[in-house]
């Protein structure tokens, strides 16, 4: 049984990390105006003790609130933290180490059997009352649907997980077992989220899902995975890469993979890959009906802005589209990320969300771009670049849309467009919004503060278009709808248990579990509640977890002490 534990945590530990550091120059004017504290630890190999002892001596003097270096700092910190040596540094040893344990025991346990484990959920987490989803169970990266066979997607998880519906979404199972317990120690090294995801057009067993450097396949619906490609890239963070896969729908052979080492191209179902685009590319998206003309927005960094290309030939000539489209010369101008919609409707229409400061004074959001001739030439839907940020000029990236709060650059970056109605187009950031007059203005759908819909979640991480479905994954789940969010969603979460706890603790007298959740509140599981139902108590996300051992109450860091025994009356 303790080797069975040690391999646990030492898998939960390879999967948790990537570099130990992203770009400085992800956000030219973002880094001018970070704290000491942020500043270094964007920089090569930092000390993780002299950025925490600066952390905590810069909000002994500050106010503590949410920005993008306290996020990344969040995310960064619990990563990096099984492979500190003595002296606080990252030490590349520790994860070579760490992954031949793994190995080795991976080995152990598959040929003894040793010990009787079994997965005991949250397969799904209520609200109190019990009648309610919380909306708050497992950071979902991606997801993926086989055309010919819709009832079947494929979705990705920020802990390196795969999971399948053969229902439409109703049921989940984990498809990627042999993914994180054979290949997680190659795959894991530069990053442990499946950041992307595609599936087959007409088969739905052969997949392909993408993380860090490296592109997986299967053939079999998830019984065994192979690596069929690694660019090789040196990785700056840990959240970013892939940003898309697209399988030619005439052609499945034809497969494209873009991300940080731009877009690579096969034509032999991952055999062969070549690089027909250079640079860092944040999406890759088709016109529908026609799969040979396909778009890009790319990292120009001869000028440092965001670049539209486009190719008719099936990907292997691409050009840029000028006529219209966004340009800075401002010094403080950067790119951080962005997302391509397009609309079965319009087969012409193109949006492309960017994001990023055009110049001094913008706060991660720099314009809907919209095009009505596949790409060819553009306009801003919304005037004007950047801040000022007003209540018809939103920053739909942030926290806050007048401009304030906090964004998570390109780790929180959506867009997708209806698929019976052009104009109408939904983008996510920290919230959602939707548009109905093609990006001129929009409503919120959920962020903080606003939004009506119960359960949601705000951290939005993919939007896919299927047909006439509409498919959201944030840092609580997945989301379904049938009419772009504009009513209440379906929240399709059963038998994912992939909810990432980070703090934990249990009873004496009777089975009690309490946990942190990373991005997902407090969670409860007593004896008594439905087997895989654990209630969502709420609270940010706090790294605690106790129960007292002589009476019913739990305690956390964030929701203080609460009686368990009392909220069975009303629980399911």
């Amino acid at each position: 049984m303790r080797k069975l534990v040690l391999f646990f945590v030492l898998l939960t530990a390879i999967v948790g990390y990537s570099q130990q550091s992203p770009d400085p120059s992800i956000s030219n004017q973002l880094y001018k105006d970070a704290p000491e504290w942020a500043k270094l630890m964007y920089s090569e190999n930092p000390n993780a003790n002299t950025i925490d002892q600066l952390y905590r001596e810069y909000y002994e003097t500050h106010e503590y609130v949410k920005s993008y270096h306290t996020q990344y700092y969040k995310r960064w910190r619990r990563a990096i933290n099984p492979f500190l040596n003595n002296e606080g540094f990252y030490d590349h040893t520790k994860k070579l180490q760490a992954i031949e344990a793994a190995r080795t025991l991976q080995g152990s346990v598959n040929a003894k059997q040793v010990g009787n484990w079994s997965v005991m959920g949250p397969f799904e987490s209520y609200r109190e009352g019990g009648t309610v989803f919380s909306g708050a169970q497992t950071n979902i990266y991606s997801i993926s649907q086989c055309l010919n066979t819709p009832n079947v997607l494929y979705c990705g998880t920020e802990s390196g997980e795969v999971y399948k519906t053969t229902n439409g979404g109703d049921n989940w199972t984990n498809a990627s077992k042999t993914l994180v317990t054979t290949l997680a120690p190659q795959a894991v090294i530069a990053n442990g989220g499946v950041r992307a995801i595609a599936v087959h057009p007409n088969d739905p067993d052969t997949v392909y899902a993408g993380s860090g450097s490296e592109l997986f396949k299967t053939v079999n619906g998830g019984i065994s995975w192979t690596v069929v490609f690694d660019s090789n890239i040196p990785l700056f963070g840990y959240i970013d890469n892939p940003s898309e896969i697209f399988i030619n729908p005439t052609n499945p052979d034809i497969v494209f993979l873009a991300g940080k080492a731009g877009v690579h191209r096969s034509t032999d179902g991952g055999l062969n890959w070549s690089q027909v685009v250079v640079n860092e590319v944040f999406d890759l998206k088709a016109q529908p009906g026609n799969p040979n003309t396909l778009y890009v927005v790319r990292n120009n960094t001869a000028t440092n802005t965001h670049q539209f290309l486009k190719s008719t030939d099936g990907g292997v000539v691409w050009l840029a589209q000028t006529t219209g489209w966004y340009n800075s010369t401002d010094p403080n101008r950067s790119v951080v990320g962005a997302k391509i919609a397009v609309s079965n409707a319009d087969s012409n229409k193109v949006y492309a969300f960017l994001i990023g400061d055009s110049k001094a004074g913008d706060n991660g959001f720099i314009g809907l771009y919209k095009s009505d001739d596949a790409g060819v030439s553009w306009v801003n839907t919304m005037g004007y670049d950047g801040a000022p940020y007003t209540a018809t000029h939103l920053n739909l990236l942030n926290s806050d849309p007048s401009g304030g709060g906090f964004n998570q650059g390109f780790y929180n970056c959506a867009i997708m467009a209806s698929n019976t109605n052009a104009d109408e187009v939904l983008v996510g950031g920290i919230g959602m919004w939707r548009s109905n007059d093609g990006g001129q203005t929009f409503t919120c759908i959920f962020n903080y503060g606003c939004g009506i819909h119960n359960p949601m979640h705000v951290d939005m991480q993919d939007f896919k278009a299927f047909g006439n479905e509409y498919w959201a994954t944030t840092d609580g789940g997945i989301f379904k709808s049938n009419d772009l969010f504009a009513t209440q969603p379906e929240f399709k979460m059963t038998g994912v248990h992939g909810t990432d706890f980070w703090g934990f603790g249990s009873g004496w007298n009777r089975d009690l579990l309490v946990g942190g959740t990373f991005h997902n509140g407090v969670d409860v599981y007593s004896e008594g509640f439905p087997f895989g139902s654990f209630l969502d108590l709420g609270g940010g996300e706090p790294a605690s977890g106790y129960v007292n051992p002589g009476t019913e109450q739990i305690y956390s860091t964030n929701i203080g002490g609460r009686f368990i025994q009392q909220l069975l009356a009303v629980l399911f």
